[in-house]
């Protein structure tokens, strides 16, 4: 007859006093004994280890990632030579600065209007062997030559030269753009050179701007 211990559910199919598993006193022979409720024991008592197992994982990660996510304090420290903290909402433009934010980005616009022109001027040369004397002869109207906004006319002088006016309202009155070709490489190649009224100090400049001298 087999004999289960009472604390491990350990089965003994021969008689003995002591259990093998835990050491604890067996019951006597004739007692009779659900063996499931040994088991059910030793399951709880292992499902209750098991729970406060991760019962303490959940705990250390709310402790570690909410200590995270509270807002810590701050020290600040002053220097006596240290230069004062400014506002982002003081380091706004002067009206000055946007105004030539501005006429620098409409000038960009202009300019690349009038340089659409250069490669019909170019072919014609290559077929006559001269730049043509108006825009006529290339059967464009020089009334077509605007876009509306920025440049409101464009004209040829001897030479390919190109005179653009500009819209008073956008550069002021009088403002022109002018492109003059210029051979180089040995006649291989044709650079344009760019002047403006507009004077330098109302346009922005350097690297990423456009290189245009004042007339």
């Amino acid at each position: 007859m087999e004999i289960v211990c009472n604390y491990c559910g350990v089965n003994h199919p021969e008689r003995q006093s002591f259990c093998n598993g835990c050491g604890s006193a067996l019951p006597p022979p004739g007692e009779v004994r659900d063996t499931t409720v040994g088991t059910n024991e030793a399951g709880g008592r292992k499902g209750l280890l098991i729970a406060a197992g991760v019962i303490a994982v959940l705990v250390t990660g709310v402790l570690l990632f909410g200590y995270r996510d509270v807002p810590q304090k701050v020290e600040v420290v002053n220097f006596a030579d240290a230069a004062p903290v400014v506002a982002a909402s003081d380091l706004t433009a002067s009206g000055a600065d946007q105004r030539r934010y501005l006429i620098t980005a409409r000038f960009s616009a202009a300019y690349s209007t009038v340089t659409t022109l250069r490669m019909m001027l170019l072919n014609h040369r290559m077929t006559t062997g001269e730049y043509p004397s108006d825009f006529a002869e290339l059967g464009v109207d020089e009334s077509e030559l605007t876009d509306g906004e920025y440049v409101t006319g464009v004209s040829l002088r001897p030479g390919g030269i190109m005179v653009a006016q500009l819209d008073s309202r956008q550069f002021g009155s009088g403002a022109t753009l002018t492109l003059t070709p210029r051979d180089v490489m040995a006649g291989t190649r044709t650079r344009w050179d760019c002047t403006t009224t507009i004077p330098e100090e109302d346009r922005l400049s350097g690297p990423g701007h456009i290189p245009c001298t004042v007339e």
